[in-house]
């Protein structure tokens, strides 16, 4: 058997580049598994995973093979991980409470009070752990097989703070001398003696605590200063909440990042707030709530603001929204008017991530000015990167050049939505619910009439205007008769008839009749999410 021989261990804990040395070209390996042996083509047999090989010297004229040496190729060692980022502390609610959290987290990560012994990490749970306590603790991913644990990363959890009443103008204006506070509304405040209110938050010094309205109004807000940018009542907010806040009767006028409560928030969670007045910009990003919004949640809250601006990305409730976002069960019923990316709902959504529109709606008049501009719809002028808008309608009537949409301009999911607002463009990609499509269209209709007097059949559509077919339509529906566009290949044509007496797969002739003959309508919608109208309306949602 061969002698001298050494195993050497991969440098990773599966890696392949472990390796046998001592060996010479009259040798053979196999692992001890193998039944087949391979030959050996240099001093030193390279390239090998952990495990027990077996060397001997080959068959040679005269000789049997060699008896078998075994030799270890050892587990190579444990491979680092990095430290969790983006990792964030909540306080508890109540001073005694134990709803403090730990944002950020992930199911492979683990945590304990930094003064505790290692002994005593805990599993963190997806997006977000609750902590027993407020204090100061250390996360960190932990091992698993082929790697160590990673070195940890510091949170705090603060303790809790009682909030700070407001129940007057200035003492809501005082707000600003404590960026970081907790603040509760309890009484209804008129800013009627403030001409031109000053926002509270700047870029350099946003608002990063907690404002709870608490259903009482702020009204009369009050701002005039169309040279300047990022205004509202608060004019930058960084992961900050907002609650419960009812601001009426206001009318904001600025340049850009301009919203009814914020111009510029970013990481901020905005929940069950209403605006209602006017917002005006001259310049962009201008949104009745707010004029940009990146990376944040945004529920149960809605705009009954006119909003206009100069120039683009302008919309009922957001002017622009940006990153991985969300809007649920919110709506905006004001007139919208600007240059490009207008929408009823959002004007603009850019992102690379995915953003979700869900339970939306919105039902102003949206309006393009430009000449050669783009992109105007009922809920969303432009959508892009992963954004998925489903169960929302428009029903506003729209009207631009180019890009104009019923439900919106462009976008690319669009799921169990429907438009009926009149859709009229000047230009070119005019549609019923979507000027052009991005991604997939799927269990949608629209039933406005489609106004496109400069586009031609390639660039116009009851459905849609321009259609890539690289995405599909899936069961996606327009009235033949509202809209004045006849059968083409971007969704299905059907008459009023069928539109109004459709059920779940039904089959109908022209005239609504049931028919062995007719035309399927509302093939696999959901019944849960869908009512399927009468003989005298389309379909909404339950």
């Amino acid at each position: 058997a061969p002698t001298g021989l050494l195993g050497v261990a991969p440098t990773t804990y599966d890696g392949t580049d472990g390796s046998i040395t001592g060996t010479t070209t009259l040798m053979e390996y196999k692992l001890s598994t193998d039944s087949t042996y391979t030959a050996v083509t240099a001093t030193e047999i390279t390239g090998l995973a952990a495990g027990t090989y077996n060397v001997r010297y080959a068959v040679t004229t005269g000789f049997n093979a060699g008896t078998d040496a075994v030799v270890v190729v050892a587990v190579g060692p444990n491979a680092a991980q990095l430290a969790p980022t983006g990792l964030l502390g909540v306080a508890p609610t109540t001073y005694d409470g134990t709803d403090g959290k730990i944002t950020g987290t992930t199911t492979l990560m683990e945590y304990k009070l930094a003064s505790a012994a290692d002994s005593t990490y805990l599993a963190c749970a997806a997006t977000e752990t609750t902590v027993p306590e407020a204090g100061n603790y250390v996360v960190r991913i932990a091992a698993k097989t082929g790697f160590n644990a990673s070195p940890t990363a510091a949170v705090t959890v603060a303790a809790y703070v009682a909030p700070t009443m407001v129940s007057s103008a200035a003492e809501l204006n005082a707000v600003r001398n404590n960026l970081d506070g907790n603040y509760i509304q309890t009484a209804d405040i008129d800013l009627s003696g403030y001409s031109n209110w000053v926002s509270i938050g700047t870029m350099g010094s946003p608002f990063k605590g907690n404002y709870n309205g608490n259903g009482y109004s702020i009204s009369n807000l009050v701002i005039n200063n169309v040279s300047n940018g990022y205004m509202g009542l608060f004019g930058s907010s960084l992961n900050a909440n907002f609650q419960n806040i009812m601001l009426k009767n206001i009318n904001v006028s600025g340049w850009s990042n301009i919203g009814g409560l914020i111009g510029y928030n970013e990481g901020s969670d905005i929940t069950n707030c209403s605006i209602g007045g006017i917002v005006t910009g001259s310049g962009y990003r201008i949104g009745g709530l707010v004029g940009f919004s990146k990376d944040s949640v945004i529920k149960n809250s809605n705009a009954t603001c006119n909003v206009t601006a100069v120039n683009g990305d302008v919309g009922g409730l957001i002017g622009i929204l940006y990153g991985s976002s969300s809007i649920v069960d919110s709506y905006a019923t004001g007139n919208i008017i600007g240059l490009s990316n207008i929408g009823g709902l959002v004007g603009q959504i850019y992102n690379g991530n995915i953003t979700n529109i869900t339970e939306c709606y919105s039902t102003g008049l949206v309006t393009g000015s430009g000449i050669n501009e783009y992109y105007a719809g009922g809920l969303i002028g432009l959508a892009n990167g992963g954004t998925v808008i489903s169960s929302s309608y428009a029903t506003g009537n729209v009207s631009g050049n180019n890009g104009v949409g019923g439900l919106v301009g462009q976008a690319t999911k669009i799921v169990n939505c429907y438009s009926l607002g009149n859709v009229t463009g000047s230009g070119q990609r005019i549609g019923g619910l979507a000027g052009q499509n991005g991604g997939t269209i799927e269990n949608c209709f629209s039933a406005g009439p489609v106004i496109a007097p400069n586009a031609d059949e390639y660039s116009s559509g009851g459905l849609i205007g321009f259609y890539d077919s690289s995405y599909g339509i899936l069961n996606s529906y327009y009235d033949t008769e509202t809209s004045g566009f006849s059968s083409n290949d971007k969704g299905f044509a059907r008459t009023t008839l069928q539109m109004k007496k459709g059920t779940e797969n039904s089959q109908l002739d022209a005239y609504g009749i049931a028919s062995v003959t007719g035309d399927y309508i509302y093939t696999g919608w959901d019944s849960s999410i869908w009512h399927f109208g009468t003989a005298s309306e389309y379909p909404t949602f339950n």
